[in-house]
């Protein structure tokens, strides 16, 4: 059991492996005894049987818990306050990843098995261990089998129909991130201007009165939250789209009180951070992901001293906890873990989390979270039918199956309890159609649409575009060949899950894209001409933006499945297993035509352009752009040059940058029209002809945003 057998055997690393350079096998170890440690002070503080992987080795040792080992027994410590950013910075060089109180999943109870057992101790309870393991992978596996055959009875909305909605019609059609005030007559809300640029706005109900901008504050601003006396607005300042500070503005004075700064990797823009005030007035809730390698973790943030307390440590393959919400009672926070994300709930015990409970398991994604002013249930939204529709459910945090709370088919998200019969929430409203920019001529559209089309790419020859639509009703993958009257469907795909971003081989004659469901994101290759589908991983991670090699014997692409996001590839004809590459953790990438060089972007407080040599691993930056990446994939290769989509601040619209391989020269190619809100339910996307003669892109035929109000008692 040595450092080098483990890494080749576990982690597919090659004969040439160096443990120097890549630890990955002692940061694992250091997981599994932090895990066990902490188990033994918690859960397990009574196992007679203690099992240790002592410092140094990798072979288990099975011990009796008494002796020289008591002290293992000893109850768990006080949770230490952390005070400042820097110290939550120290303590993730130290250990990667953290134990955190457990998770306990919301199932139906196990039922005792009448098992007798006649043995020594020892053995018994090696038995116990392995018969509760295998009744985990039953139930794992009974569960897995049911998703995979699809439960088709969801249960159907329990509002009586979209007549018993009210529109907020003093609200403007575009207001976003809308909080209420305590007394409710007066809501605060995120708004962009003709620049493109979105400020936090307060409005008093009543006629005649009007919007005005709490702030004049340089940056982006979102996720207002009033504090529970009404006397100030928290929210969430960003000057990059990496770095934001939390701001409390007076109501009145207008006042402001800045502290920060903290770090979302993921993009603000793309998730807002969460915020919001506990109901004392004492705490700030938020999130913070100190680099792009750990997931985005909770804080407490106490206002009288500005120290920060760790509340959540989410697993390393995870995107982490993007939003929370505390409870009326202030005992809980509700909180949403994963890009699209399942519910979770953590019982607060003073400045720590005592437990943490997972409150569904399908990944159908969380946008908006709300508890019920008894605190007894979570509001939340999610797509949890096969329309492709997000819609309210409201749980109990307790557990339990979700119960619609909003119309079917009617997209609703970001629910508000206004009080214990009234619920609150937005609406949005949208449709995208591709038009082509060819030269100096007007951008014309390709087909009629008047649903979500999506992440448009070329085939190598100009002539077909394969894209993701909702046409359908669930996302499918399309075709469009010119000189057809309209879109061909290529995917049927059960609809329980999301496509992303398709790409085409050298041959055109097959597309890969990345399809997640059930919690997990895989490689997929689709016949360009048959629609036929073949799944070339089978990981329980994310694997994603597949793109073909220049000869179309790989796929490279990303993936989180040894724990460490890191660039990958496999052969196309799947023969062969897929296999890590490099340590950089890129996920925004291209293949340059003569198979030398893998393009991608990194951003932190500008965007950078680099490219990495396939056949040595070294790394070169190009050139730096004041700008931000906007799409899922803002990057494409042709054999004409390289085209990023950027965006530049107080710019209402998208750059289309060239950049020549060559002299490293930059040109602004075209402006196309930017959407004031990020719309993490959508991959606008874009593309570029091979001889860069013609950008494709997504334009929006309707966006959008209501706030309705409905009655929850009138529902059964």
């Amino acid at each position: 059991m040595k450092e080098t057998s483990i890494a080749m055997e576990v982690f597919l690393r090659e004969a040439s492996y160096d443990p120097k350079v890549d630890p990955i096998v002692r940061v694992h170890a250091r997981r599994v005894r932090e895990k066990l440690a902490h188990y033994y002070r918690t859960t397990g503080r009574g196992d007679p049987i203690l099992i240790e992987l002592p410092k140094g080795s990798y072979v288990p040792q099975f011990l009796w818990a008494h002796g020289a080992h008591s002290p293992l027994l000893q109850p768990e410590s006080e949770p230490k306050p952390l005070g400042i950013a820097r110290e939550i910075e120290e303590e993730i060089a130290e250990s990667p990843i953290r134990s955190e109180p457990v998770v306990i999943p919301v199932t139906q109870a196990i039922p005792t098995l009448p098992v007798e057992v006649r043995s020594t101790p020892r053995a018994s309870h090696l038995r116990w261990i392995a018969l509760f393991s295998s009744l985990a992978l039953v139930i794992a596996f009974v569960a897995f089998l049911i998703i995979k055959r699809g439960d088709k009875s969801h249960p159907t909305s329990t509002v009586t129909s979209p007549q018993s909605l009210r529109p907020v019609d003093l609200l403007p059609p575009d207001a976003v991130d809308v909080a209420w005030s305590p007394d409710q007559k007066s809501v605060a809300f995120v708004q962009a201007d003709g620049h493109n640029r979105t400020s936090v706005y307060v409005m008093e109900f009543g006629p005649g009165r009007a919007p005005r901008r709490l702030t004049h504050g340089v940056g982006n601003e979102y996720r207002p939250a009033w504090s529970p006396d009404g006397q100030q607005i928290a929210l969430i300042r960003s000057p990059d789209d990496v770095r934001f500070v939390i701001v409390r503005v007076g109501t009145a004075t207008g006042d402001e009180t800045v502290t920060g700064p903290f770090t979302a990797n993921l993009g603000v823009s793309l998730y807002h951070p969460v915020l919001d005030w506990s109901p004392d007035g004492k705490y700030l809730l938020t999130s913070n992901q100190v680099s792009p390698n750990v997931p985005s973790r909770l804080l407490l943030l106490r206002i009288a001293d500005e120290a920060r307390i760790l509340l959540t440590s989410p697993p390393i393959r995870s995107a982490g906890d993007l939003e929370g919400k505390f409870s009326p009672d202030g005992k809980y926070v509700a909180f949403h873990r994963g890009g699209l994300g399942d519910l979770y709930v953590l019982r607060l015990n003073g400045e720590s989390a005592s437990e943490i409970r997972q409150l569904t398991a399908d990944n159908r994604g969380v946008r908006g979270i709300a508890f019920t002013t008894d605190s007894k249930n979570i509001l939340f939204a999610s797509d949890r039918t096969q329309n492709d529709v997000f819609s309210i459910y409201k749980i109990p945090i307790t557990g339990g199956t979700p119960t619609p709370v909003s119309p079917d088919g009617f997209v609703a998200v970001e629910p508000v309890a206004l009080s214990q019969d009234v619920l609150a929430f937005r609406h949005v409203d949208l449709a995208m159609e591709f038009v082509e920019h060819h030269g100096n001529a007007t951008p014309a559209p390709l087909f009629p649409g008047n649903e979500i089309d999506e992440a448009p790419a070329y085939s190598p020859d100009g002539n077909t575009i394969a894209f993701i639509s909702t046409r359908s009703g669930a996302e499918q993958l399309w075709r469009f060949r010119r000189g057809d009257k309209a879109p061909e469907q290529l995917t049927h795909f059960s609809g329980e899950g999301f496509l992303f971003t398709p790409h085409w081989s050298p041959s055109g004659d097959q597309i890969t894209l990345g399809f997640r469901e059930n919690g997990a994101t895989n490689i997929y290759v689709v016949n360009a001409k048959s629609g036929e589908v073949r799944k070339l991983t089978n990981g329980r991670s994310r694997n994603f933006n597949p793109v073909f090699s220049n000869d179309g014997t790989y796929i490279f692409f990303s993936s989180n499945e040894d724990g460490t996001p890191r660039l990958w590839r496999i052969a196309a004809d799947g023969k062969r297993p897929a296999e890590p590459l490099f340590t950089q953790v890129v996920s925004n990438f291209a293949a340059s035509p003569d198979g030398k060089w893998l393009y991608y972007i990194d951003y932190l407080d500008s965007l950078r352009l680099c490219r990495l040599n396939l056949f040595d691993g070294t790394t070169e930056a190009m050139l730096s752009i004041d700008a931000r990446p906007v799409f899922t994939n803002s990057l494409v290769v042709t054999r004409e040059g390289i085209y990023v989509a950027v965006a530049k601040p107080n710019e209402p619209y998208v750059r289309i940058e060239r950049i020549d391989p060559t002299d490293k020269s930059q040109r602004t190619m075209w402006r196309i029209p930017a959407s004031g809100e990020s719309l993490p339910i959508v991959t606008p996307g874009f593309d570029v002809a091979q001889d860069g003669s013609r950008l494709l892109a997504t334009r929006f035929l309707r966006h959008n945003s209501t706030v309705f109000t409905t009655q929850l008692s009138a529902q059964p």
